[in-house]
């Protein structure tokens, strides 16, 4: 199946100035508006509220206080569905390895019943979950 033809846009724009986004000039903020917030809205999540929805049946929440145990974190995203929170995203500027930097592990844990990801963009999303890790997008990197 192929992709959407606004994801295929947004992978072929990042490729095209990738060497840019690695560079360090490009931050975490520009990375979410521009590839991360539209990649999900073409999967169909409401990211910016379009629905009007109260806070705490939004799909997504953006920078969500989570408390796990005696600990509060804030993931870039929170994907919820009727209120009940699915995954969490954790976004770092494509500057960022997070397959060798452990900072960004650390922050996208959420629960131990959870599926967390991060992601650069650069390189598949990793997710995270009390089981196992996956790789994502593998064919797009390549």
């Amino acid at each position: 199946m192929a992709a959407p033809e606004t994801v295929a846009k947004l992978i072929e724009t990042f490729g095209n100035t990738l060497e840019f986004y690695k560079s360090g000039q490009y931050n975490e903020a520009q990375l979410r508006q521009e590839f991360l917030d539209p990649f999900f809205k073409e999967l169909g999540w409401d990211m910016d509220n379009a629905a009007g929805l109260a806070p705490q049946y939004r799909d997504v929440i953006h920078e969500a206080s989570i408390k796990i145990g005696g600990s509060t974190k804030a993931p870039d995203y929170a994907f919820s569905i009727h209120g009940d929170y699915k995954f969490f995203l954790e976004a770092k500027k494509p500057a960022v390895n997070v397959h060798q930097d452990t900072d960004p592990a650390f922050q996208s844990e959420t629960s131990k019943n959870s599926l967390s990801a991060k992601s650069t963009l650069k390189t598949p999303p990793t997710w995270q979950s009390t089981t196992r890790w996956l790789g994502w997008w593998s064919g797009c990197w390549s």
